[in-house]
């Protein structure tokens, strides 16, 4: 866990064994990229009706989950680069590509994280980004605040995708879990 106080003079680059901050998000950012090549990889063998079956729950289908994580990953890492993309409304819209279009552009925005992060040093992590959330405001926060952030929402939207699929009898979805990644890889 990483130490953080609500006082911006308090606050620690190290977690509290001591790590650099720039190894816990490079690591999350692997994670990230590896639990979603797992879920991808999963679903690759399901057939494209039962991944737009609409379930109730935060949005109404496997494949409208996967394309918010695709878009908030797209959106945030343009908060980052500090380059914004516009909002990620990708709430209600139905995708109209295929299914492998899909599952490339969750990976290959993945894949973008992971090569972001990589280049950053621990000063760059520290930076502040100005970003937008429509309707609600402008807010500044340290980098490494917003990938934690991201990523975190990129798990919970995963585990949605396990839940649906759990709800329409798919009972074989991968082990995706933080200590999965960190024994298998």
């Amino acid at each position: 866990m990483l130490i953080c106080s609500k006082n911006k003079n308090m606050l620690q680059s190290t977690t509290k064994a001591g790590m650099p901050v720039e190894s816990v998000i490079r690591d999350l950012t692997a994670y990230n990229l590896w639990a979603n090549k797992k879920i991808v990889d999963w679903l690759i063998s399901k057939s494209g009706e039962i991944r737009d079956i609409e379930v109730p729950t935060g949005f109404s289908s496997i494949n409208m989950t996967l394309l918010h994580i695709w878009g908030i990953q797209e959106w945030w890492l343009g908060n980052l680069r500090l380059q914004p993309t516009g909002p990620a409304y990708t709430y209600g819209k139905l995708y109209s590509g295929s299914s492998g279009e899909l599952f490339d552009g969750i990976t290959r925005q993945s894949e973008l994280f992971v090569e972001y992060v990589q280049s950053l040093n621990e000063a760059l992590l520290q930076e502040e980004c100005l970003f937008n959330i429509p309707a609600i405001g402008e807010f500044n926060r340290r980098r490494y605040e917003i990938i934690q952030h991201c990523m975190h929402q990129c798990t919970w939207h995963r585990g949605q995708v396990v839940s649906i699929g759990r709800r329409l009898g798919l009972t074989d979805a991968p082990g995706i879990n933080y200590m999965f990644f960190c024994l298998l890889s």
